[in-house]
């Protein structure tokens, strides 16, 4: 499919229509995607091309991105005219529009919170935003969480959505799915399936890393509140430790502070007197509880076994062309080496033969016990 060109416009109903037509003689036309990450576009066109004079920064061009979605709007972030008279062209996916938008100070959701689904949060928060939206969000997750807004007026939506730190998707975990403009974050992205990759057959690449970073056997809270004895000033509280499913000889302990979320459950700063025992108690059960909590709910402190595999064979892509991102695949390493399972994570897309180029499987992490020293191409 040949990639189109329009004029960037809040009217949506515009990109239907044709633009100013088609890129005729464009030579490359590549769409990436990651999971939860990346989405770009990567275009070569030759001078001679009758878009060549028209196209200019923050246009927007309309391609195939995979073979599921329909054609994706990305918004032209850079261009380079080569010495050939080809113009490069990268553009970036029309969500990245989107997050640009930001909490307002004058909203409801200053130095607030909000507990429930992420589709009541996110709907919430579109009420709040700073410029009129233009984006969706949707999501079939069930679970209802507190999600602290104190520090949203810093922070733009695709923060507040994706980013590291009390982010809807760290909250919650998930996989978003972008379809121009609309956002969902869906529990499970891709499918299982049974498609088998065998190691030194069908990989063109292959990487590891071993990290037990991760592999923490216990998890214990703590709190750092204020003494209501003569001594006067802090005390640290912990709460007991929690058994994760990591098991180790010798013992590895991640701390985590609650010190917010014990003053935001008591309401204020409660006091402690260690001499008399006075709210003692209360406030180690209440660590002990988000402890557990944070167990159940949290899972980045686990070490997951991965793989890393990177596919370009085109005999071996063209058996791969109905997998899709987020898709779980099977990796076989032969007799005596343990097999695993991994999701595709990223994907290159050819928008002109409506094919993958490239898929990669996995993360560059796993565990010590399933670490394999080989390393091929």
């Amino acid at each position: 499919m040949l990639p189109r060109l329009y004029d960037a416009t809040l009217n949506k109903s515009y990109y239907n229509n044709n633009g100013y037509g088609f890129f005729r003689d464009c030579t490359k036309c590549e769409v990436t995607e990651e999971r939860n990450g990346a989405y770009t576009l990567d275009m070569l066109v030759a001078g001679t091309d009758p878009l060549a004079d028209v196209v200019g920064i923050s246009m927007i061009v309309k391609a195939k991105a995979n073979n599921d979605d329909p054609p994706q709007l990305f918004e032209i972030n850079k261009l380079v005219v080569k010495s050939t008279g080809e113009i490069e062209i990268q553009g970036q996916h029309i969500k990245y529009l989107g997050m640009q938008n930001c909490i307002s100070n004058f909203g409801n959701t200053v130095d607030y919170s909000i507990t429930g689904t992420p589709q009541k949060i996110m709907t919430e928060i579109f009420n709040d935003l700073m410029f009129e939206n233009h984006f969706t969000f949707s999501s079939d997750i069930s679970t209802q969480k507190n999600f602290d807004l104190s520090d949203a007026p810093s922070k733009k939506l695709g923060d507040i959505l994706g980013g590291s730190d009390n982010s809807i998707l760290s909250a919650f975990g998930g996989e978003f799915h972008y379809n121009n403009f609309n956002i969902e974050l869906l529990e499970n992205r891709g499918t299982d399936t049974e498609y088998k990759l065998m190691f030194g057959r069908n990989m063109s690449d292959y990487n590891q890393t071993v990290t037990n970073d991760a592999a923490y056997s216990h998890l214990m809270g703590y709190a750092k509140v204020t003494r209501s004895d003569a001594n006067g000033g802090y005390i640290v509280l912990a709460g007991e430790p929690v058994q994760s499913s990591t098991t180790r000889i010798f013992p590895k302990v991640k701390l985590i502070d609650f010190s917010d979320k014990i003053r935001d459950y008591f309401g204020g700063d409660l006091k402690v007197n260690p001499r008399t025992g006075q709210n003692y108690q209360d406030v180690q059960d209440m660590i002990t509880y988000f402890t557990n909590e944070y167990m159940i709910f949290n899972v980045n402190h686990r070490t997951v076994e991965e793989v890393n595999v990177t596919i370009t064979y085109n005999s071996e892509l063209d058996k791969m062309q109905h997998l899709k991102l987020c898709d779980t695949v099977k990796v076989l390493f032969g007799e005596n080496k343990p097999n695993l399972t991994a999701k595709i994570c990223k994907v290159v897309y050819d928008s002109l033969a409506e094919r993958y180029t490239l898929i990669e499987v996995g993360e560059q992490k796993t565990s010590l016990l399933n670490f394999i020293a080989n390393k091929r191409r």
